[in-house]
This record gives C-alpha cells, sequence and structure tokens, in this order.
C-alpha cells in the first residue's frame, strides 16, 4: 500500500513516515508540507491512503477530505487531529478515519491496519 504523509512540520511528517514504515511494512511514497506539495504527490503517484495532519498549510480540512475523495481512483483519508470534537465534521466530509493526536501512536497505526486490510479484500473480490 502506498501512503502519502503530510503535515506543517517536516520532523513530525518524518516521524510518522518511519513509524508506518518500520511497523506496517507500507510504503510512503512521499511527504507534502502544504496543500500544493500534496496534490502534486497524489496527482503524480495515486497513493492508496492519505495521511491528513490537521495542521496542512493551503486549504481547510473540511473541504480538502472531500477533493481527495472525489479523485477518479479516491484514496483513503485518515486524518490525525489535535480537536476530538471535529471528529464528527472529518468523518461527515468523507474521511474514512480519525485519530487524535493525543492518543497512542497505536491508535493510528490500527487505524492504518484497518483500511489495508480493507484495500487488500476489495482488491481481492
Amino acid at each position: 500500500m502506498q501512503v502519502v504523509v503530510t503535515g506543517k512540520q517536516a520532523s513530525s511528517r518524518r516521524a510518522i513516515s518511519l513509524l508506518i514504515k518500520t511497523r506496517l511494512g507500507l510504503n510512503v511514497i512521499g511527504e507534502a508540507g502544504d496543500y500544493k506539495e500534496l496534490m502534486d504527490l497524489v496527482k503524480a503517484n495515486k497513493p492508496e491512503l492519505v495521511l491528513l495532519n490537521d495542521d496542512l498549510p493551503g486549504m481547510e480540512m473540511g473541504k480538502l477530505v472531500p477533493i481527495l475523495r472525489g479523485l477518479d481512483y479516491s484514496p483513503a483519508v485518515i486524518v490525525l487531529n489535535g480537536m476530538p470534537e471535529t471528529e464528527e465534521a472529518v468523518l461527515s466530509a468523507g474521511a474514512n478515519a480519525f485519530v487524535f493526536k493525543g492518543d497512542h501512536p497505536k491508535q493510528l497505526l490500527i487505524a492504518i491496519e484497518k483500511i489495508r486490510i480493507s484495500h487488500e479484500e476489495q482488491r481481492n473480490t
């Protein structure tokens, strides 16, 4: 499964990418620090999963999620957010999962693994 990781801070993106690579063995094909970088990566590489950090500059999360989900290949989207009260709005906008930044990193891995399993099941049917 190919993954794009986003977020304003490069150190956070690298840490999340390393976690995903080492724990789940997934292919992180790129990191984006803003909306333009994200869209360039997505259009060029068509990842199966986009991990959206809520601090991504350039586009409101509520508008960005439907844009990503509306792409012709509709990548899965996980939103990593510091405000748990935004979960319902993000999921209503089309995100596949919401992970609170205050949770243990294991919660992010669980959310990614569920999406990976679902993606594989869909491919095999």
